[in-house]
């Protein structure tokens, strides 16, 4: 079991870096508005 927690930590580690760069790129996009429900609107999900 330790075996495989070591190859756990060792992947993440070894791509720390890329999922850095995507977090920003992620946190860098736009984000829709808030919606704004109207009076008497029907939502169907």
């Amino acid at each position: 079991m330790r075996t495989e927690l070591e190859t756990i930590r060792l992947f993440a580690i070894d791509k720390l870096e890329w999922i850095k760069r995507e977090r920003r790129k992620l946190q860098a996009q736009m984000r829709e508005s808030p919606r704004e429900y109207l009076e008497r609107e029907s939502h169907y999900v």
